[in-house]
């Protein structure tokens, strides 16, 4: 935005919209950008240290819920976390 960043505005409205706790919602970001957002906006932050360029070491302090490093620790995040229904 020219206003400057608006990430946690636009996450706040997305979990108002979906009529959620934004503590039962997690946002999965690549930059640490993403970590601190997902905070300001009250959801859970979750950093998806695969992507080319993440800096592992950073995501990691900011100690993020879950610091995942592939696309199938997400999965596995995901399936431990989410109620399927039979």
């Amino acid at each position: 935005s020219m206003d400057g960043s608006v990430k946690a505005d636009k996450i706040t409205d997305i979990v108002d919209a979906w009529g959620m706790p934004p503590e039962e919602v997690a946002y999965i970001g690549d930059a640490p950008s993403d970590v601190r957002e997902a905070r300001a906006a009250g959801v859970v932050p979750v950093s998806a240290a695969w992507m080319r360029g993440a800096r592992v070491e950073e995501l990691a302090a900011l100690e993020p819920f879950a610091v995942l490093e592939d696309e199938q620790a997400l999965v596995d995040w995901v399936e431990s976390y989410v109620a399927v229904p039979d």
